[in-house]
């Protein structure tokens, strides 16, 4: 009977990661930007592919993303011309060893593979709450499947598994720096829960070669790797409403179920082994310091560009993770009060506080889009499948196994009612569209072309691949180290370098191109043909020649 009841959540489940791949398939093999940094995410395996450097001095041609090479150097590696469809399979293959590694997490610390399967459909289902990046020419997927393993494999007790897991963190932070932050509550956790010595195999095998490879990088590209990486963001502004209250909103929105779960569960057990203060204790300070976010929210007006939910789902958001906090404190106080540590109880309070941090710092940093959410919603649905398991194994009776079975079914319609894949689709319009601006380019076009919004479009017209306006714009700060180039590339402009420049934005682009260009064919498509599925929506607009 207990087998049956979780069909229940196995059934959305399913339905989410079935629809979540069939969108996959129609988006594999589409020529064109599904989001308008996906070209230039080529370029990068492009220059690897022809042993050209990523980091180095800004030019009018060429300004790298501020990103690892990771996973640019795997795409580069693939055999073949550098092509969307190979980027996408690896991204989705990334995606999958996502899911297949909080399957692994939850069957193993929660000691259900059901649930454990069922969080890895809904992970999928989180699709539309990442922007649909889990497929994209970017780094997130792969970096956040290597980073699955590394957490669940951290944590299992097998031989040799937190080596692995260390090893795994470091391939994760050269694919997206940012994943590294999560070693700190991983070995942390691990010296209270295992010992000093399985903490430091982690530490070791994720840190070493961590610390070669950067150094390795800084000296080959002289200074370069960590000018881009760190130095070129930290000039950027921030949102900081994006961050905090929009951030955990946002994962309120799509993930609500799964954040009660696992706050809530955190809050519970928080005082399950201390002897000298009494749970009610802990749970009367989590209650406090729950009421009082939640509160705090309710008032918080919506957040520009944010998707903030209805005012309850925000204040139980809030509620269960400042409960989980309340619970840290008293916890923390327990243990110095008993001198002792629940490993595991704050391995997983890490990792949550780790991954809260990172989605709201990442989202309120200027320019962050909500593929940021991607590990916290991994985290959220981890810790959910793990409580409940654990759930389960503290209480073996039909009526917790129908509850947690129902809880989990609960996040499954939720994320259900949310998700509309269909815009997601390139259509044979794009596809139309696409091949004219191709078309338009070989029939004017026969020098370097600037196409700021759509870094590969060239490449289709026989040219380089151009140099990207993010790029551009990560650079342009005034305080910012690299803020020289812009003017390199106002001089470009002016002196006709370019023999086209492609625009797309509903404004004429800026580096003097007005004065020194001028329109040569423009393009009216109808409804949403060419424009990107997801992200920033801007789309080929004119072709300019010199004047």
């Amino acid at each position: 009977m207990k087998r049956w009841l979780d069909l229940l959540p196995a059934v959305p489940a399913a339905w989410l990661a079935g629809a979540v791949v069939a969108a996959f398939f129609t988006r594999l093999s589409y020529p064109f930007d599904l989001e308008w940094m996906e070209g230039g995410m080529l370029a990068h395996a492009w220059r690897l592919e022809r042993g050209l450097p990523l980091y180095s001095d800004p030019t009018p041609d060429w300004i790298p993303y501020v990103y690892p090479p990771g996973y640019s150097a795997v795409l580069a590696a693939v055999p073949g011309d550098v092509s969307y469809s190979a980027g996408r399979l690896i991204s989705w293959m990334g995606t999958l060893g996502a899911a297949s590694g909080l399957a692994h997490l939850v069957w193993r610390q929660g000691k259900s593979l059901a649930l454990g399967l069922v969080a890895a459909g809904l992970f999928l289902g989180t699709y539309r709450a990442s922007g649909a990046f889990l497929d994209l020419v970017r780094p997130d997927a792969l970096a956040m499947g290597l980073a699955a393993w590394a957490l669940s494999l951290s944590l299992d007790d097998r031989r040799g598994a937190r080596v692995a897991g260390g090893l795994l963190l470091c391939a994760a932070f050269t694919v997206k720096h940012n994943f590294a932050a999560f070693g700190v509550p991983l070995a942390l956790g691990l010296w209270a829960w295992k010992g000093w010595r399985e903490a430091l195999r982690f530490g070791l095998s994720a840190a070493v070669p961590a610390l070669l490879f950067t150094a390795y990088l800084q000296w080959r590209s002289g200074g370069g790797f960590l000018l881009y990486l760190i130095e070129v963001p930290r000039s950027h502004p921030m949102a900081a409403l994006r961050g905090m209250p929009g951030a955990p909103g946002e994962l309120g929105h799509w993930l609500g179920p799964a954040i009660w779960i696992g706050g809530l569960g955190l809050a519970a057990t928080a005082q399950r082994r201390f002897d000298k203060v009494h749970p009610f204790v802990g749970w009367g300070v989590a209650a406090v310091v729950g009421l009082t976010a939640a509160a705090w929210a309710a008032v918080q007006p919506a957040v520009a560009g944010s998707a903030t939910p209805h005012v309850a789902v925000m204040a139980a958001t809030f509620f269960a993770l400042g409960a989980a906090v309340g619970a840290a404190v008293v916890a923390a106080l327990s243990s110095m009060v008993e001198g002792r540590v629940d490993g595991p109880w704050w391995t997983a309070f890490g990792v949550l506080l780790t991954a809260m941090f990172l989605a709201s710092l990442m989202r309120a940093h200027n320019g962050g889009f909500i593929n940021v959410l991607i590990p916290t919603h991994w985290v959220l649905l981890a810790l959910a499948g793990v409580v409940l398991g654990q759930l389960r194994q503290a209480f073996p009776s039909t009526a917790v196994a129908a509850a947690t079975a129902l809880a989990l079914a609960v996040q499954g319609v939720w994320l259900g009612t949310l998700t509309d894949l269909e815009p997601m689709k390139p259509t044979d319009g794009d596809h139309a569209a696409g091949a004219e601006v191709v078309a338009k380019m070989v029939e004017h076009c026969d020098g370097p072309i600037w196409s700021p919004y759509f870094a590969w479009l060239p490449v289709y017209a026989g040219q380089d691949p151009s140099l990207h306006l993010i790029s551009l714009w990560d650079v342009d700060h005034k305080k910012g180290p690299l803020s020289a180039p812009a003017g390199s590339v106002k001089k470009a402009v002016r002196d006709h370098h370019y023999a086209c420049v492609l625009e797309g934005g509903r404004q004429p682009l800026a580096y003097g191109v007005p004065k020194a260009y001028r329109s040569v064919e423009r393009f009216q498509f109808p409804g949403a043909d060419m424009k990107p599925k997801t992200g920033w929506p801007v789309r080929p607009r004119t072709l300019l020649v010199p004047r």
